[in-house]
C-alpha cells in the first residue's frame, strides 16, 4: 500500500490558534481526499502554523522541510504522495522557485503530489504523458503569487496607517510584548503577573549572571514563562520553561524602557510603559557587555563557584589562572580545598610557582581587601566628567545643525512644489534631486545625533563614585554576613557580581618558589588590582582575616600585636573597626592572640604542616 503525508499551512498563528479557521478547512479537505483514495495509508499530518510561503520559509525551516529532507535521505520512500489542500497552501513563491521544488524535491526524488481541489495524483510519469497538467500548475503558481503580492501590499498599507496613528499619539490594536497588556479603558499597562518577573530578570542580569543562570534561577523560583502562540504538532503539550535564548531576547528588547522599535520608520520612545528606568537600562547594557567580553574565561551553570574568585584570581608569576583542587580523602571534615597555579603544577609557560595554599586563607584575605579598599578614590574618574561635557557640547552643536538642515529641507520642498506646479520637467527633476540629497543628509545627521545622545545618556546614568563606593561596600558586607550559610548559588552570584564590576577587579597570588610547605604558606602574598591600578601586595594573614570574616567585619584597618610562643615572637594581625571602642578592640586582640598560639602549636606538633594538609602538592 503506498504511503502519503498530508500538509497544512496557515500564514498567521491566529488561523491555527483558538478559532482554527484555516486549519479546520484544510483538515476537512484532507479527510475527504483520504476517503476518495482508500489505497493510500496516511503516515503523518504535517502542519506549519504562522509560516509564510511567499519567501520559502516553510520549506527552509518548517514542517515541509522535514518531508523534503526525508525524500532526499530515503526516509520517505519513492512512490509516496504529499497531499495538500491547494497550491497556495504548498507555495506562493515565484514560478522558477516553485517549479524547482517540484522538479528537484518532489518528482526528482520519485515522489508524487496531489491537491484536494482535483484529487489527481501528479507523478513524473503523468506530467510527461499529459503535459497540459503542467500548464494548469503554472496558472495556479501565478495566481498564488499575485494573491500573496496583493496581501503584502495591503499589509504594508496597514502598517503605514498604524505608524501614522502611533506618531499622532494613538495606541492602535496590535501585538504587544507579553509583559504589557491593555486595560479596560484601552491604555497600555504593565502586566501584574509578568512585570515582577521581568524586573527580577533585570536584577539578576545587573548582578552579573549570564542568560543560562538567569533562566535557571527564574525556573527555580517558579516565575511563569511567556505563553507561546505557535502550534507544535511534534510536542502537543510541551513543558513551558524559561530558556537562555528567551531571556536574552527579553533583556535586549527596547520595550523595557518604553521604546517602540519600528523598522524603517524610526523608534518611538515612551510608547510603552517602562519596566526599568533609563539608569537601570544602562546598567543592564553595561553588565551584559562586560559579561560578553569575558566569554570563554568563565563557566556558566556547569560550575558552582567552589573558588569564590574564579577568573579574578591569577598567578603573579605567569598570569595564568589559579585553579581550585578539592581536599584529599584523608583531610579533615569540612576542609575547604586548595588553590594552585595550573601552569606551575604542570611546569608550562615558564611558571615556577609550584606551591599550593589552603583556599580559605586566600578567600578570607581577598574579602578583607575588598572591604578595606578606598573605593571612592578608585571609582572616581575625572575623565568621565570631561567626556560628559564634551558630549553635551557636541550634542548641542549637532542639534543646531540638524535644525538648520531641516529648515533647508522644508524650504527645498516648498520650492520643489512650486516648480512642479509650473510644469517645468527639467527644473522639477533638479529640485527633486536636491530634496533627496537634503533628506539623506537630515537622516544621517539625525542618526549621528541619536548615537551621541545614547552615549551621553549612558554617562549620565552612571552613579557617582561615592554612591558606587557605598554600594560596593554594602554588597561585600551583605555577602560576608551571609557567608557562613551561603550555598553554591549565592557564592556563584557573588562571583558573577565581581566579574561584572567596572573597573575590573583582579587578584594575583604569589607563593614562595621553594622551602617547606609551611614556609610557602606563611610567605604567600596577594596583589589587588582595580582597573589595572595596583593597590600593593600584602601577606596572607589567614588567622586574623578569618576571625574578622567570621565576626562579619569588612572595611576595617589592621592592628598588629606580637606574642611570644615557645620562645619565638609571633606577630598577629587583626582587623579592627575604626569606630570600635578601645576596650572591645583590645578584647579582640587578646582573642586573636590566643587563637594564634593554638595555631602555632598545631604547626609545631605536625612538623611544620598544619593539621589536615596533604604531604605533597596536589598537582606535583
Amino acid at each position: 500500500m503506498p504511503l502519503c503525508w498530508s500538509y497544512a499551512r496557515t500564514s498567521t498563528a491566529r488561523q491555527a490558534g483558538a478559532d482554527r479557521s484555516g486549519i479546520e478547512r484544510q483538515e476537512a479537505a484532507l479527510a475527504q481526499w483520504l476517503a476518495d483514495h482508500p489505497g493510500y495509508e496516511l503516515v503523518e499530518a504535517l502542519v506549519d502554523a504562522g509560516v509564510s510561503a511567499g519567501s520559502g520559509k516553510h520549506r527552509q525551516r518548517g514542517a515541509l522541510r522535514r518531508f523534503i529532507e526525508g525524500g532526499r535521505s530515503g526516509l520517505v520512500p519513492p512512490g509516496s504522495c504529499l497531499v495538500v489542500e491547494s497550491w497556495s497552501r504548498f507555495s506562493r513563491e515565484v514560478a522558477t522557485d516553485s517549479l524547482g521544488v517540484l522538479l528537484n524535491d518532489v518528482w526528482g526524488q520519485g515522489l508524487a503530489i496531489s491537491f484536494c481541489t482535483d484529487g489527481v495524483v501528479l507523478t513524473r510519469e503523468l506530467i510527461n504523458a499529459e503535459d497540459h497538467r503542467l500548464h494548469g500548475l503554472l496558472g495556479a503558481i501565478g495566481q498564488a503569487r499575485r494573491e500573496w503580492e496583493e496581501r503584502s501590499r495591503r499589509s504594508r498599507g496597514a502598517v503605514r496607517k498604524r505608524e501614522q496613528l502611533q506618531d499622532q499619539g494613538a495606541r492602535p490594536p496590535g501585538r504587544l510584548p507579553f509583559w504589557i497588556e491593555r486595560s479596560a479603558a484601552g491604555a497600555l499597562v504593565i502586566s501584574p503577573v509578568y512585570g515582577p518577573v521581568i524586573e527580577r530578570a533585570v536584577e539578576l542580569a545587573i548582578s552579573g549572571l549570564g542568560m543560562a543562570l538567569i533562566a535557571e534561577q527564574l525556573n527555580a523560583e517558579g516565575c511563569p514563562p511567556p505563553v507561546t502562540q505557535r502550534r507544535n504538532q511534534y510536542r502537543p503539550d510541551p513543558q513551558r520553561r524559561w530558556t537562555p535564548g528567551g531571556v536574552s531576547r527579553i533583556l535586549r528588547h527596547p520595550a523595557l524602557i518604553g521604546t517602540l522599535h519600528r523598522e524603517g520608520a524610526g523608534d518611538l520612545p515612551g510608547y510603552y510603559p517602562a519596566v526599568v528606568t533609563p539608569e537601570h537600562w544602562e546598567q543592564l547594557r553595561s553588565s551584559i557587555d562586560r559579561r560578553n567580553s569575558l566569554k570563554g574565561a568563565i563557566r556558566g551553570r556547569s560550575h558552582r563557584a567552589q573558588n569564590l574568585f574564579q577568573t579574578l584570581l591569577r598567578c603573579a608569576c605567569c598570569g595564568g589562572p589559579i585553579g581550585y583542587t578539592p581536599p584529599a580523602k584523608r583531610a579533615r571534615e569540612g576542609h575547604p580545598g586548595y588553590l594552585a597555579c595550573r601552569h606551575g603544577a604542570r611546569q608550562v609557560n615558564g611558571c615556577t610557582m609550584r606551591g599550593y595554599i589552603d583556599y580559605s586563607r586566600v578567600e578570607a584575605h581577598c574579602l578583607g581587601r575588598l572591604g578595606a579598599a578606598a573605593w571612592e578614590a578608585l571609582l572616581h574618574r575625572p575623565e568621565d566628567e570631561q567626556d560628559r561635557q564634551q558630549l553635551e557640547q557636541q550634542a548641542a552643536a549637532m542639534g543646531l545643525d540638524l535644525q538648520r538642515q531641516q529648515a533647508q529641507l522644508e524650504g527645498a520642498e516648498r520650492r520643489a512644489e512650486d516648480v512642479w506646479l509650473q510644469g517645468d520637467e527639467e527644473r522639477t527633476a533638479t529640485a527633486e534631486r536636491a530634496v533627496r540629497r537634503l533628506r539623506e543628509a537630515v537622516t544621517a545627521a539625525g542618526q549621528e545625533l541619536e548615537a551621541v545622545q545614547q552615549q551621553l545618556a549612558r554617562l549620565r546614568a552612571q552613579p557617582q563614585s561615592a554612591d558606587q563606593a557605598a554600594a560596593t561596600r554594602a554588597r561585600v558586607a551583605e555577602f560576608v554576613a551571609a557567608l557562613p550559610g551561603a550555598g553554591a548559588e549565592q557564592r556563584l552570584q557573588f562571583n558573577r557580581w565581581l566579574l561584572s564590576r567596572a573597573p575590573a577587579i583582579e587578584f594575583r597570588l604569589r607563593l614562595a618558589a621553594d622551602g617547606s610547605t609551611d614556609a610557602r604558606w606563611r610567605d604567600a602574598q596577594v596583589e589587588m588590582l582595580v582597573g589595572g591600578q595596583s593597590l600593593g601586595s600584602e601577606r596572607v594573614a589567614f588567622w586574623s582575616d578569618r576571625l574578622a570574616i567570621e565576626a562579619g567585619h569588612v572595611g576595617l584597618h589592621q592592628l598588629e600585636v606580637v606574642q611570644t610562643v615557645g620562645g619565638d615572637e609571633v606577630a598577629t594581625t587583626v582587623w579592627a573597626d575604626a569606630f570600635e571602642a578601645e576596650d572591645a578592640a583590645q578584647e579582640r586582640l587578646r582573642v586573636a592572640a590566643a587563637e594564634n598560639r593554638a595555631f602555632a602549636e598545631s604547626v609545631r606538633r605536625s612538623g611544620g604542616c598544619p593539621e589536615g594538609a596533604p604531604p605533597a602538592d596536589p598537582g606535583g
